[in-house]
């Protein structure tokens, strides 16, 4: 399957985006970490989202697309510096995978994406880079805030050729025809292939040994390959057998007897594929596909450090070098300053020639190569700048060392933080396979606050106004039980009947569960009541002349009281269902549902402390744990089949 578009794709899709000029930027927004979505605002057609899959994809969504509700830190800098900035131009970097969109507010902004290999995305103003999406560091080129954008080295630009260009090309390579279209006319594979099968041409025929004929044919064929990009206008999904195998902004003979798709553009045909793509392929395509990214990452930034340590070592070895035999040194620059003086340079070759270490002079650069040997008897070839001194000389190496040694630091930093992103996606493996695991799937009780009681009745609870009245609306019957705590701000508790009689056990528990989630907890109340009566005697009517709010409910004739209820839960993992499911309930509830609990009260740990101890001690997720405690800090008192070492 394709993984990414080629420069053709690239250039129509330039073409199709010319629609936003003039349009707006509204928000920025990074769905996951290799993708950027942008929001924009575009005169009389209203809002389009531009999709960004760092260094694959870059295409106009068709539907508004899901936004994270928080921006990363990178999205925010795109708003700061964009936002409501206007689109002046959207252009193809000569024939290359990167496109730039220039952008006017009160200065002028450069997006700069980069589709190809690992990818990137650079806000840059006025040549200096403001932030790039991955910060890049190698021996002798970096990415980096406040640094010059460069551009990667261009490859040819296949539209500016004329027949002179491209015989030159051709007859200087040593590949086949197939490959030299290619990679040095920068066809690419697919369109390399198309020309050769137009034009009659064998793929692996040398193409330094086509005629002038099949030059010229050839050249006619590619332009006219080319120009076939002013003229498209929709996009095409080639198949092999059942599955999507390709896409391309206009027809290819070379794919006349695939079944193929057309669309109106290139952009649905893109979105289409990738929807397409992700079905067909495993659910671990992608993390391999990123794991093996970061691993080729990894060895090539191992091969950069240790390349450039060695030449941090050997510079300053070769300054050292100049001391460790400075009087040989000296003796050679005396011969070549009374040459020079003399003008004499086949005298002064012959002479130098006599000395041991004399290797080759260059007299238009002022340097002499000698042979010296270093402490372990290597033969070191010594550069040195005869208009200099010996110290200077050996400082220029000094220099040389000390800016090798800052590079070898940026290189090092660069390999630790690709070791970073490769153990954080190993850890996002790993979470999500103890997620698929623990079977996460969400029952209707789950929107409120809930648990299981020791004979298996579901008991839920309202978490606001809105949904205390949800919860008694909707889903007390009859058959129900009802229950509240004595004191203000607690919620409705429904008790569901299971299959019988409700027992005074899970009524119980009900009750404790009311109270413990009122405002008892955060006051650290020492004890109190609560009650449950039967569904009738709950009504929505207040008496007359008066007012109930919102979440608020009449409870009339007897209540059956519950007295001297203690502030105490448990929490743990239980199975509903075939699923896992943690849960926070009364402890009489948690012994019969779970094989290992904590046991807390209110006291002083923070909430979010005991979030995290909580999601270490029972291995599951932040948001399961903090959706079903208490209002409130919190203090541990115990533990059930938990080892103590976890406490």
């Amino acid at each position: 399957m394709k993984e990414g578009m080629s420069s053709f794709d690239i250039a129509a899709m330039v073409k199709e985006l010319q629609c936003l000029l003039g349009g707006r930027i509204d928000k920025a927004y990074q769905p996951d970490r290799d993708k950027l979505l942008l929001r924009i605002r575009v005169p009389e057609e209203g809002r389009k989202d531009l999709v960004i899959v760092v260094g694959k994809w870059l295409y106009l969504a068709s539907q508004p697309q899901e936004t994270p509700k928080t921006p990363s830190s990178f999205a925010m800098l795109l708003r700061k510096h964009l936002s409501n900035g206007k689109i002046t131009k959207i252009e193809q970097h000569e024939f290359d995978r990167i496109v730039v969109f220039h952008i006017e507010k009160k200065e002028s902004y450069q997006l700069i994406c980069e589709i190809f290999g690992e990818g990137n995305v650079v806000l840059v103003q006025e040549g200096k880079i403001i932030q790039p999406l991955i910060p890049i560091s190698w021996c002798d080129w970096e990415v980096r805030a406040k640094r010059e954008y460069v551009f990667p080295p261009s490859r040819q630009d296949v539209r500016k050729f004329d027949l002179e260009d491209f015989w030159k090309i051709l007859s200087a390579s040593k590949k086949d025809i197939v490959r030299t279209l290619a990679m040095d006319v920068n066809l690419g594979g697919i369109y390399a292939e198309e020309v050769c099968l137009l034009s009659g041409i064998e793929k692996d025929k040398k193409a330094a040994d086509l005629g002038s004929k099949e030059v010229g044919k050839t050249f006619e064929i590619t332009k006219k390959l080319v120009e076939s990009l002013d003229t498209s206008k929709g996009g095409h999904m080639i198949f092999k057998g059942d599955a999507s195998k390709d896409i391309i902004p206009f027809e290819l003979e070379g794919y006349k007897d695939k079944k193929s798709v057309t669309f109106d553009n290139l952009s649905m045909a893109i979105e289409k594929y990738l929807t397409i793509k992700k079905e067909e392929e495993p659910e671990d395509v992608e993390y391999e596909d990123i794991r093996g990214k970061y691993e080729r990452q990894l060895a090539q930034q191992k091969k950069a450090v240790i390349n450039q340590m060695k030449k941090a070592e050997k510079l300053k070895n070769t300054a050292e070098l100049i001391y460790n035999n400075y009087a040989n040194c000296e003796k050679v620059m005396e011969v070549l300053r009374e040459g020079i003086k003399n003008k004499n340079m086949e005298e002064l070759t012959s002479q130098l020639k006599e000395t041991t270490s004399f290797k080759a002079l260059d007299a238009e650069k002022n340097e002499v190569t000698m042979g010296l040997f270093d402490e372990e008897g290597n033969e070191i070839d010594l550069i040195i700048n005869y208009k200099k001194s010996l110290e200077e000389n050996a400082g220029i190496y000094y220099d040389k060392a000390k800016k090798a040694k800052e590079k070898l630091e940026g290189a090092k930093k660069s390999l630790k933080q690709t070791k970073n992103k490769l153990a954080g996606i190993e850890t996002e493996k790993k979470m999500k396979i103890k997620s698929a695991k623990r079977q996460v799937k969400m029952f209707w009780f789950e929107k409120y606050r809930w648990f299981i009681s020791s004979d298996g009745n579901i008991v839920i609870a309202g978490r606001d106004a809105k949904t205390n009245d949800k919860v008694v609306k909707k889903y007390l019957t009859d058959k129900d039980r009802y229950a509240h705590a004595e004191i203000h701000g607690a919620p409705s508790v429904v008790v569901k009947n299971r299959d019988g009689e409700i027992s005074e056990q899970t009524l119980k528990e009900a009750c404790e569960f009311a109270f413990c989630h009122s405002k008892a907890w955060n006051a650290n109340i020492g004890s109190g009541t609560a009650y449950w009566v039967l569904p009738d005697q709950v009504s929505k009517t207040p008496p007359s002349g008066e007012f109930l709010p919102r979440g608020s409910f009449m409870v009339r004739g007897r209540k059956n009281s519950i007295t001297y209820i203690e502030l105490r839960l448990g929490i743990g993992v239980i199975e509903y269902e075939g699923a896992q499911k943690v849960m926070c309930a009364p402890i009489s509830a948690m012994e019969s549902q779970s094989k290992g609990y904590v046991i807390f009260e209110p006291g002083d740990m923070k909430k979010s402390t005991f979030i995290r101890k909580i999601c270490e001690i029972l291995d599951v997720e932040h948001e399961e744990v903090q959706r079903i405690l208490p209002p409130g800090d919190v203090k541990v008192v115990g533990s059930v089949g938990i080892p103590e070492n976890k406490i």
